[in-house]
Order: structure tokens, then sequence, then C-alpha cells
């Protein structure tokens, strides 16, 4: 059971690295991810100071033993398989909860932009259903956030890519931008797609190693 908390916790780590602040790790409920972080971090605290207690519950016998014995192999082989199967968590979840278009992940962080300028984020649709589904278009969270590549059909078992065009919009700041999807009324189908952004002042250093204008 330490391995299963110590891979949630890396887990985690990644989504905070990514820029996420949320965790569906629960299905429909979403938390914090710092309060995700503090509940696997106490239940991995408790395996560690009371591990004689734990380790009697896991000599236990019983099917309710054997189950809570199995957990430590198969919760992280879900996630990998998920991971494995369909890119990523999120579109795991999303196929399982039979949402008629899947993404490849709600959420990207899309690394530094200069201040002013703009970088495109390509987000992969997928349509697991027998019937096409029409994106008409996207609600920005601002007006620095372009949709691109809409309106579009996903075709039944077909692929779509559209991207987000972020602009940088004040310096030395991460900024967190979303886009809600809009659907035909028939769609029943919410999907916000999230961009995360390190924004740079537009006097840095040059990718060719110079130094920018107004730099000395």
């Amino acid at each position: 059971m330490t391995g299963v908390f110590l891979f949630f916790l890396f887990v985690l780590g990644i989504k905070w690295i990514d820029g996420e602040q949320r965790c569906d790790c629960l299905g429909s409920l979403s938390l914090p991810l710092g309060v995700m972080a503090a509940v696997d971090g106490m239940a991995l605290v408790s395996l560690l100071l009371f591990r004689r207690s734990w380790e009697r519950l896991w000599r236990g016998h019983g099917l309710v033993f054997d189950q809570i014995r199995n957990l430590h192999v198969v919760l992280p082989a879900l996630l990998l398989g998920g991971i494995a199967w369909f890119g990523s968590l999120d579109a795991a979840r999303s196929y399982l909860s039979g949402d008629p278009l899947v993404v490849d992940s709600f959420t990207k962080f899309a690394g530094e932009v200069k201040e002013g300028e703009f970088v495109d984020v390509p987000f992969r649709l997928h349509n697991p259903t027998s019937a096409p589904v029409d994106v008409l278009g996207a609600k920005a969270s601002c007006s620095c956030v372009a949709i691109l590549d809409l309106p579009t059909t996903v075709a039944p078992g077909g692929d779509k890519s559209i991207r987000l065009r972020v602009y940088g919009v004040r310096a030395s700041t991460v900024q967190r931008e979303r886009a809600e999807l809009i659907f035909d009324a028939d769609a029943a189908l919410r999907m916000v797609l999230n961009v995360t952004v390190v924004v740079r002042p537009s006097s840095d250093i040059s990718d060719d190693g110079s130094l920018d204008e107004g730099v000395q």
C-alpha cells in the first residue's frame, strides 16, 4: 500500500508541474491538488508510523482482506493501463464515462511565451461513438485566447485537432486560460480545455542567445 500512495503522490506531482490546480481523482468530485496531496501524504505517514497495525490487517484472512492486498497491484496497473491505451488519464476517464467526445488531455502546459507574443497549443479530439459530433465554437476565458480550427465535425471513430492560441498578457507571471467548447443542443456534453503558460518579459534573451533590444 505504501507504493500505491507514493505512486499517487508522483502523479499529483506531475499534474502540479504541468500547471494543474485541481484533481479529478475521485470521479465527479474535483478537489484542489494540495488537498489530494495532503490526503495521500497523511495516508502514507499513517502507513509508516503504524506499520505493525497495518501489517496485522494485511495478514488477515478472507475475501475482504484479499481484495485489500490486491489494491497495491490493481490500482497502479489500471492507471498505467489507462495511460498506455488511451494516451492520458483524461482520455481514459472520458471514454469510460461514455462521453461522445474524448480529448487527449483537458489541461496542458505550453512552456514559456514572451509578453505580447503567442503560442499555439493543440488538443486532439476523438469520437468513439457511431454518430458525428459537431463542435460549433468555443467560449474563451479571456480575449487573449483564440480558438482555431472551429467549427468542425468529428466523424464517428475519427479524430480532429483544434488549437488554442494563447497570448502572453503580463510578464513574469504564470498565466492560466481556458476555453469551453460549444456543441449542438443534442450533444449533452461539457468540455473545458485548459492551458498554462509562463510569460516572460519581451526584453528577455532571445532564442539565438543574443540580447533583445532594450537590454544592454
